[in-house]
Formats: C-alpha cells, structure tokens, sequence
C-alpha cells in the first residue's frame, strides 16, 4: 500500500483508493486506518449513508470512530432527494481534486457498487484517465459475519433509534415500512428476522430469483426453521402468471378486440 501510494507512475497521475465489500466487513474501521496513515480523507460511497439520519439503521461510523479524518457524503443529502449514480459522480469528482489540492490521499469506501462502476467507467468523468486507482475488497468468514449481524442488531435495539423510528408517529403521520438491503451472503434475511421478532413484523422477500419456486438451495432462500414463525412474502412466478392471464381475459371481454380493430389500417406499415 505504501509503494502505491508514494510511488509515482510514469503517466504522474494522482492516487485514489477504493475499499469495497460486504455489509458488516470493517471497511469505515479499515478506510480510517489507511486515513491516519497516509494522510488520507473519505468519500462515503453507501448509497443509504449519503442521506441524513438513520445514523442507527444505516450503521453511520460515529463521531468518536472517525478519529478527526475528513468524511464527505455522510449523511449530507436530504431524505427526499433522489440522489442518483451520476450525482453522486459529480459530487465525489468534485471531493476528489479537493483532497488532492490538500495534498491528502482520496479514500473513496462503501458497499454500492452502481455508484462506484458509474464513477471508474462511464467516460464521461474521464476517472481511469486521471487517476490511478487502488482497489480493495474486504471479505469475512460467513460465520464471523453473522455474529457482527448479531450485535449490530443488539447495538441497534438497546440504542433505541430504531424503536423510535418504528413506535414514533411524524407529523405527516406516515405508516412506516423498513427496508434491508445489501450484498449477497451479508445476513439480509437474518437481519430481516431479528427485526420482525422484536417489533412484530412480516418480510416481503425483494430479491429477483428468490421469487420464483424452486432453486432453493442455489437461491439460497431462508429455511423453514430460519423464518422463526414469521409471515414471508413471496409473490412466486405462478401467481404473477395467473394475475397476468386474468388481466388478458379481462381486457378481451371489455372490447380489447374491437378496440384495437378500429385503430388497426390494413395498408399501414407496423414495422417501424
């Protein structure tokens, strides 16, 4: 890491550091480390991290484990904005020289890696052309991960933000939904079950194969025993065809024939 970062290439180009991995694997402690060491800033690349609040839920390094270094897009967006990959691109483009005018080293860290394929690839920011890019990908043994799972639920529960977001009503007075996401084989589902059991919950499953019947094991969908007597929602491929097939029989007997007759030429060319 050293020779990276203090060994110029032939191109002179500056030197920006990735650390990348799953939900839970150390990469805030990790990225605050190589900050200390080198001299080093962070640009928060958690797509849930860049909006305000939640500091709790989203598991936001906290003030004392930040050790002084320089955090940018941590908690800075508002919770209504839609902040997308190519804002984030301009925003973190934009960090990025102000780091370097620092004379400090760029240290890009989160788990969403849309953001940070769009930052590297897309040619309009031009990022493999000017600078020289360090990737580090952080990985943990299953079992090691799933006791980190563990306490941060305890962590959350015992600091009671996520009691409050659930019990307390908003001005607007919204229902309140919650959302996991995260890499495969973070403990998505475990969390989900931990949360569902504490503050009485039911689990809509989002994950596009799980959705389907069948594949259990390559899915890697949670057991009988895992669900703990929980409700899940699983909109399986076969109810969504029945949906479908009902829908068409609907539109058939509401005129869809007719309909499309009167609209229909038959010299017209449909091709284009």
């Amino acid at each position: 890491m050293n020779t990276f970062i203090n060994n110029n290439n032939k191109l002179n180009k500056k030197k920006v550091v990735f650390i990348m991995g799953a939900t839970g694997t150390g990469k805030s402690h990790l990225s605050v480390d190589l900050a200390t060491h080198f001299r080093g800033e962070i640009i928060n690349s958690d797509k849930m991290q860049v909006y305000k609040g939640l500091v709790i839920l989203t598991n936001k390094i906290t003030h004392a484990e930040k050790q002084r270094v320089r955090h940018y897009l941590l908690g800075e967006i508002e919770p209504d904005s839609d902040f997308t990959a190519e804002d984030f691109c301009l925003k973190s483009t934009v960090y990025v020289e102000n780091i370097l005018k620092a004379q400090c080293v760029p240290i890009i860290v989160g788990g969403s890696n849309s953001y940070i394929q769009k930052l590297v690839e897309d040619p309009v920011f031009m990022f493999k052309y000017k600078y020289d890019s360090c990737f580090i990908w952080i990985d943990v043994e299953q079992s090691v991960l799933n006791r980190r799972v563990d306490t941060r639920v305890d962590e959350m529960v015992n600091a009671a933000k996520m009691n409050t977001f659930i019990n307390n009503n908003n001005k607007l007075n919204k229902k309140k939904v919650v959302f996991i996401m995260g890499a495969t084989g973070t403990g998505k589902s475990r969390l989900s079950v931990d949360l569902a059991t504490h503050f009485r919950g039911e689990i809509i499953n989002s994950d596009k194969m799980q959705v389907y019947k069948g594949l259990d094991i390559v899915t890697n969908k949670i057991t009988h025993a895992e669900k703990q007597g929980l409700r899940h929602y699983l909109l399986e491929q076969s109810v969504l065809n029945r949906r479908v097939d009902t829908r068409v029989d609907e539109m058939v007997n509401a005129g869809l024939v007719d309909e499309v007759r009167q609209i229909f030429m038959p010299d017209a060319d449909y091709s284009k």
